[in-house]
């Protein structure tokens, strides 16, 4: 066959899988499956190559794993949905540009992940986390946004995003947000970021926490508090703006702002 997801003939039945089937690929030899468009399935165990083009590419039930590589054109999504949900990418060591979703409790996990680039393409890009799902990729040090269109990254009603060996972020534009009781958007490594071009925004409220202790800001860098949201700021050296509602805060080590609003 041509290894495409959506060529029935490639598949045992000669039926492209569906909402509900386990998806087995274990084909000698160096091949890599390409998907083009949405998928909906159950769950995947995969020992080869993945290229994903467009559209989402969603499994639903179950564990999950793609040990060959992840390859990506344009910005297709990957999400992981439900509770009892996992689907980690043991193998994927280039993703730029793609989105990923934990949603509804799942998790995702890319335990060997270490730079991601959000591209030039003119689509944004969203890494999210909901409802007590996690976004895990423990090995990033460097993520970097686009100019076009931007990136975020957002942990919502109670969802946890542990980017916990990020060191730096290169340039924007890239929005990070933790919004709900229970939400975590975890920087605990991150030190820098040291693009001039375009603004990084973090924002935490509604009781969302943003953890980033040792992080300095920096000329791009904009933060926003709303409604007891919690957010690393008593370590700022340099902001271009912020905006603060609701809460108290310490911005005793800022020493450089171009404008704020309380």
């Amino acid at each position: 066959g041509d290894f495409s997801w959506q060529n029935r003939t490639n598949w045992s039945g000669v039926v492209v899988p569906g909402t509900f089937d386990d998806v087995v690929i274990n084909t000698g030899g160096s091949i890599t499956v390409t998907s083009s468009t949405s998928v909906t399935i159950r769950s995947l165990q995969c020992s080869n190559n993945l290229a994903l083009s467009a559209g989402t590419f969603r499994v639903s039930g179950g564990d999950s794993l793609v040990q060959g590589q992840v390859s990506v054109t344009g910005n297709p999504i990957l999400s992981a949905t439900g509770a009892a949900t996992t689907l980690t990418l043991s193998g994927a060591t280039n993703m730029d540009g793609i989105g990923l979703e934990a949603l509804s409790g799942a998790q995702l996990a890319l335990p060997n992940l270490t730079n991601y680039n959000k591209g030039p393409g003119c689509a944004g890009v969203i890494w999210q986390a909901t409802g007590a799902g996690s976004l895990d990729a423990p090995n990033l040090t460097t993520l970097t946004g686009a100019g076009c269109a931007g990136m975020t990254v957002e942990a919502l009603s109670g969802g946890g995003i542990f980017l916990t060996n990020l060191t730096t972020i290169t340039e924007g534009t890239l929005t990070v947000l933790a919004d709900g009781t229970g939400s975590l958007v975890d920087l605990s490594a991150l030190q820098q970021s040291p693009g001039t071009l375009r603004t990084v925004s973090f924002e935490a409220r509604n009781h969302g926490t943003i953890a980033m202790p040792q992080f300095s800001g920096g000329g791009n860098v904009t933060v926003t508090i709303k409604f007891n949201g919690t957010l690393s700021v008593s370590q700022l050296e340099e902001l271009s703006g912020f905006t603060v509602i609701g809460t108290n805060v310490d911005f005793s080590a800022l020493t450089n702002l171009t404008g704020g609003f309380v």
